[in-house]
Parts: C-alpha cells; structure tokens; sequence
C-alpha cells in the first residue's frame, strides 16, 4: 500500500518509514504544516498515519482538511496518551484506528491487514459473477481508497434511481441512521435491485444494532437475508 506518514519525531518517523519498506510498502514521509500539505502529495495514498499531538491542533486539523477533499484516506492516529475530548473529537471525524504509543510494530501491521483484508472483500464482491447476492451490507468500515472509484447515490436520491437502466458503474450508498433501514420505500427500493446489478450499503450502525433491527423489522430482515452479504467490523462475512 501507499502510506503517508505525518510525525514531528524525526527520529520515529524514519525508524517507522524503514520497517514498512521492509514489508513490501510505499512510503512518504510529508511536512506536517496543514498549510503545506500538497494535494498531490496526498491523494494517491491508500493510507496516512499522522500523530495528532503536532502542536497546536494541528492533527485534527490536518484530518479536517483532508476529509473535506473527499480523497478516502484510511486514517490511522497513533499518539501518546489521548484524553477523552480528542478520542470524542476523532469519533465525529469518523477516524476508526487510533494507536497509543509507545506501541509494538505487529499492532500497526494487524491494522493494515485488516485494511487490506476489507478492500479484497470488496473487489470480490465487485467483480465475481458467481455471488449469489447482490448487496454487499458494510457495518462500521473505515474509508477505504476503493470508494473513490465507485458512484455514490444520495440516499434522497434512490426513489428516482432506475436500476435497470444503470450502466456498469458500480454503486454504493451511505447509510447514516438506522431509521433510514425502518423506511419501507427504501427496502423495497433496495428489494427491486435486479439481480445482475450490485450495490454497497456503508453503514457506521455496528453489526448487533443492525440484528436488534431485523428481530421487529421484517422487511429489513427479508432484504438482508435474501440479498445481503453482510460484512462486520470484525471481518466476519455472512
């Protein structure tokens, strides 16, 4: 993968930058100034571990400006001793790793086969004819470099989309609330996706919410077992 790496440690940052180019990465080390960050730089990135404590707010703000370019970094904070107002703050940013130092190599590692364990998962999906479903249901994963490359339909915009006159574009759809799953019209939306298309749900609702749902849902619950395979945030695929 390519990772950029923003860190005010000179000394870490270059230790670091040596073991992942021992394991077979593309690594950039970029100045840490938000102002200076070129987009360039950045948006052929599939990864950036930034440390959040850079002076001033310059971590969250790094992370704020990028997440406006809508470049689907994958996001990895590692920092020393976080309090609770930054673990809530990164929360809100949708920042899904955060890593304490000091910290061992493999922790780092585990997250980074986990990424890339979630982008084959998806282009598996994507492109083996063989699925016997078509909805592709993600609960509680990070952005990924993949959804660049796909359309994204506003969910306000699904009563007007005509699946069967899509082209091979493939789609996905964020799914922000867990109400958006209890409207009728959009499950039978989603019901009407003709088998020969496929569709990603992204959804930041994590796997037990989703299954409280489909116990009182039973039209969430047809749809998903039916049409969905659904992905957990613990790489779990049913």
């Amino acid at each position: 993968m390519k990772i950029g790496l923003i860190e005010d440690n000179e000394t870490f940052a270059n230790a670091l930058k040596d073991i992942l180019i021992l394991k077979k990465h593309e690594v950039y080390l970029l100045n840490k100034h938000p102002l200076f960050i070129k987009s360039n730089e950045i948006e052929t990135l599939d990864v950036l571990i930034i440390d959040i404590f850079l002076g001033s707010n310059y971590g969250i703000n790094i992370i704020n400006q990028l997440k406006r370019m809508e470049l689907f970094l994958t996001f990895i904070v590692v920092t020393a001793s976080p309090n609770q107002k930054i673990k809530d703050l990164l929360k809100e940013l949708n920042v899904n790793y955060i890593i304490e130092k000091p910290f061992h190599y493999e922790q780092l590692d585990r997250i980074l086969k986990e990424i890339e364990e979630y982008k084959f998962i998806i282009e598996n999906f994507l492109n083996d004819g063989r699925m016997e479903k078509n909805i592709l249901l993600l609960t509680k994963i990070p952005e990924i470099k993949i959804f660049k490359s796909l359309k994204k339909i506003k969910i306000e915009d699904l009563e007007n989309i005509d699946f069967e006159k899509m082209d091979g574009t493939n789609c996905y759809i964020q799914i922000e609330t867990l109400n958006i799953f209890n409207n009728f019209l959009i499950i039978k939306k989603l019901e009407s996706l003709p088998q020969n298309k496929k569709l990603i749900l992204k959804t930041n609702l994590n796997i037990d919410e989703l299954k409280k749902s489909c116990e009182t849902n039973t039209f969430l619950k047809s749809l998903v077992l039916r049409k969905c395979y659904l992905v957990s945030e613990t790489l779990n695929v049913s």
